[in-house]
């Protein structure tokens, strides 16, 4: 049976895949093309396989938006389409093979988790092209409300609306504290840093938390650090350096010392956001509203001292509210469902190491910029010695 409906989805694929895309190509997506996708049906997976049914669905999508991504691609040159094509393929393909098997809660989490990783791994691009419109703090604000809303309409969808009002004050504090380290402070210093360095330098120095994380949680925590634990802050710390450097190592010549001093200091802000969040007993969606209603009111009052108050251009908005949706929001609660649903944390939470991986693919067919070698390498010492470090414990 599983062979079966394996060999049915991946056939329908195939076949939608053929027709879509000579037709599609010919008619540019036009209805003849749209009729002949429609002729794959779900007569050929049985009833009762909704995962599969709705797997074949999702993979009708991607197959639509590869055909549109090759058509958009005849005016816009050829020279970067392989690697579209390859990830596209790619994807269909684990759509094909998921949708041959029953859905269980684990597969579900990690559906959720794959979501978050490849939404965040968009977040770098997003940010450097968003500032290319907008000033700091207005894309901050107008992030920080985007995600806002979208997490009070989860919160009324979830019917939870009824917990803000059994919080007491010190909560709503606690909320105000977290709010001016996450968004407020955290973004300020993030979205600075990346205005000053290239994308596929300042989100791999980002992504020190973890390292960062550990040596917080020794005073803050009275945690011990184990001589494994030790070196792998010493990797670490060796890959931002290279990174930093541009891969000039002996040279000392750093691309923009202040920006690297801000994207490292953003993941000690996170850090200890992460470290005054972890214990905390409310409801994650409560938790994550109030934190980005209270930091929505410090930043606007920053944009009052600081900055005008004004709406930006419309690409301005448009990559303000991606940023909110899908770098805060959407993909906060993408990645809790995930955790939630997972049998234990480190089932999904190793998939965050695809992260910086992915962000410069993203940044490199995205934003243009030129992926230097020194940057691969100082991710892999990064990684290397947070996977190190997850080890030792």
């Amino acid at each position: 049976m599983w062979l079966q409906t394996w060999s049915s989805c991946l056939s329908s694929g195939v076949a939608a895949l053929l027709s879509k895309g000579i037709f599609g190509l010919i008619f540019a997506g036009g209805p003849r093309g749209r009729r002949w996708l429609c002729v794959t049906s779900y007569s050929t997976i049985p009833a009762t396989n909704k995962a599969a049914r709705c797997h074949l669905a999702i993979g009708k999508l991607l197959v639509n938006l590869f055909v549109w991504d090759l058509v958009l691609s005849r005016y816009c040159g050829k020279s970067k389409n392989l690697f579209r094509i390859a990830i596209s393929f790619c994807i269909m393909g684990h759509t094909f093979i998921l949708a041959g098997r029953p859905m269980t809660k684990q597969k579900e989490a990690y559906l959720y988790a794959v979501a978050a990783v490849l939404l965040w791994s968009t977040a770098a691009s997003a940010f450097k092209i968003s500032l290319r419109y907008v000033d700091v703090l207005c894309l901050l604000f107008y992030s920080a409300v985007a995600s806002t809303v979208v997490l009070f309409c989860c919160l009324l969808f979830q019917k939870k609306v009824g917990l803000l009002g059994k919080l007491a004050g010190r909560d709503y504090l606690h909320s105000a504290f977290l709010g001016c380290l996450n968004p407020f402070l955290y973004y300020v210093v993030l979205f600075k840093a990346y205005s000053l360095l290239p994308a596929q330098q300042a989100q791999p120095l980002n992504f020190v938390w973890p390292i960062t994380l550990v040596l917080l949680s020794i005073p803050l925590l009275k945690q011990k650090i184990k001589p494994r634990g030790v070196i792998a802050v010493v990797i670490s710390f060796f890959g931002v350096y290279v990174i930093s450097t541009r891969g000039d190592i002996f040279g000392l010549r750093f691309a923009s010392p202040t920006g690297v001093i801000l994207a490292v200091g953003s993941s000690v802000i996170w850090a200890v956001f992460w470290i005054y969040n972890v214990n905390d007993g409310r409801d994650e969606v409560v938790n994550l509203f109030l934190t980005f209603a209270f930091g929505s009111l410090f930043i606007f009052f920053a944009m009052l001292l600081f900055a005008k108050v004004e709406v930006p251009s419309l690409y301005g908005m448009l990559g303000a509210v991606y940023v909110g949706l899908f770098e805060m929001g959407i993909t906060f609660l993408s990645w809790l469902k995930a955790l939630k649903l997972s049998k234990t944390t480190a089932h999904v939470a190793n998939l965050i190491y695809l992260v910086p991986f992915l962000s410069l693919v993203v940044i490199y067919f995205v934003v243009g910029e030129k992926i230097l070698v020194s940057t691969v390498i100082g991710i892999l010492f990064i990684v290397g010695g947070i996977v190190l470090q997850n080890v030792s414990r």
